[in-house]
């Protein structure tokens, strides 16, 4: 059973996470639990989501969680200094993006900026697509959508063990892991913040673009479930329910308050340092664009239950 707590309708728009989110009942949703039992009952191979999910700290909770975490961050920090060479790539990038004509900002400009910020991370040109990867936190997805997403892993998998064959099969994982959090970070932040830039008229005031963080964020909704029956406020609630705490689509007034969306308190987003860093990289050189005018063509959001990211965004530059 779902029960949905509506964030946009509270006076206090932190009241919740400040009292039943942070209940000491409450848990993450156990996604390799699930997979464990989706693939038993129907006799299907799910391995290579379930792999992904047991190096990634999401579905851990506590010490697990903190551990893996760490370690997660720490595969991030050492290849953190190849920031100037994201620099570099994304000026070159916006000069040849930034042509007069009909331009499609996901193909022409997002896609491979996400490509390039996977081989700085890890080292290698991937082959294998990783447009699926979003989907493995979906509670909702469908069966053939999840067999096509452990087809996509696998074939990543395979990959990276024949590029770096001095890597265990737990560093291979790590680094799937890794590009998850890219891919979601990159494309989601990337894009919303280049539509917010183009739609209040690409100006050329420093202190305006820096400012803009994208109005629509990047994790929507949280998801938990009680670890025991317990009550709270009067209410009781069951361990076979899922609570989503929902944001929606609201706006956000402040710079600071859309940076907290990146997480709740401390708990950030290993994603957000990705995002941030290239976000600040693509705003510098925006602003060596001074003759252009942006025109909006075509932009869609996906129509997700955990993110927000454009399916489709064209532009026509003058």
């Amino acid at each position: 059973m779902l029960i949905n707590f509506n964030l946009n309708k509270c006076a206090n728009m932190y009241s919740i996470e400040n009292s039943i989110f942070k209940h000491p009942d409450l848990r993450g949703i156990d996604f390799i639990d699930s997979y464990l039992k989706l693939s038993e009952k129907l006799d299907l191979d799910f391995t290579e989501i379930i792999n992904v999910l047991k190096h990634i700290p999401i579905p851990f909770h506590s010490d697990e969680h903190k551990k893996s975490r760490s370690e997660m961050f720490s595969l991030y920090l050492s290849n953190k200094d190849k920031k100037d060479n994201m620099k570099k790539y994304i000026e070159n990038q916006i000069n040849s993006f930034l042509i007069n004509g009909k331009r499609n900002v996901l193909e022409d400009f997002i896609n491979p900026l996400i490509k390039e910020q996977i081989y700085q991370l890890i080292g290698i040109k991937l082959v294998a697509e990783v447009d699926r990867f979003l989907d493995i936190f979906n509670i909702h997805m469908g069966i053939k959508r999840r067999k096509a997403l452990n087809s996509d892993i696998s074939k990543l998998r395979m990959e990276l063990e024949t590029k770096l064959p001095s890597l265990s099969k737990s560093d291979i994982y790590k680094r799937i892991g890794l590009i998850l959090f890219a891919t979601e970070s990159t494309r989601g932040f990337i894009g919303c913040g280049l539509h917010s830039i183009f739609k209040s008229g690409y100006s050329n005031n420093i202190d305006e673009i820096t400012k803009i963080i994208p109005n629509n964020i990047i994790i929507k909704k949280y998801f938990r479930t009680p670890k025991c029956p317990f009550e709270y406020e009067g209410i009781k609630y069951s361990d076979k329910q899922i609570m989503i705490f929902d944001y929606g689509n609201q706006d956000f007034e402040t710079r600071k308050k859309r940076l907290k969306l990146f997480g709740i308190d401390k708990h950030t987003c290993i994603g957000r340092d990705l995002a941030l860093g290239i976000w600040q990289s693509v705003t510098s050189e925006l602003l060596n664009q001074k003759t252009k005018f942006i025109q909006i063509i075509d932009y869609d959001l996906l129509k997700s239950d955990l993110f927000v990211y454009p399916t489709k965004f064209t532009i026509r530059v003058h």
